[in-house]
């Protein structure tokens, strides 16, 4: 399921911005994304305020069913919390849907874009080699 709606983020300057939130984004019920996420247009802002924009202001979940798992891409600036990320992750609502349905689906946590595109574009091109 894709999950969008509108939120807000408050800015360094204390500033409220708001921002069209994407929680979940399923490429197959909605393929533009993928493209929109690869090109680092998801979760920004840029606050009017003071001026500041931030890229990946907030994760989401990526979900691409030809890959085997399921992607939490978090901003970069969280990567010190990767242990509470992960144990949080361990008792989430998606993990248990994974397990029940026995899938072996994994799920993965990367920070920031870099990271997130690198991951993708691994798994493009391993998808393009199994369906020659």
């Amino acid at each position: 399921m894709t999950k969008i709606q509108m939120g807000s983020i408050q800015c360094q300057c204390g500033n409220l911005v708001k921002v069209t939130l994407h929680y979940s984004i399923n490429v197959r019920i909605n393929p533009e994304l993928k493209q929109k996420t690869l090109k680092r247009k998801i979760n920004n802002y840029y606050c009017e305020k003071c001026g500041a924009k931030s890229e990946l202001a907030y994760q989401f979940l990526y979900v691409d069913y030809n890959y085997d798992e399921w992607i939490w891409c978090y901003p970069e600036g969280m990567r010190n919390e990767e242990a509470k990320i992960r144990e949080k992750m361990q008792n989430s609502p998606s993990t248990k849907l994974l397990n029940s349905l026995g899938t072996g689906t994994k799920q993965t946590v990367v920070f920031g874009y870099d990271e997130f595109v690198k991951k993708i574009t691994f798994y493009d091109s391993k998808f393009k080699k199994i369906k020659k």
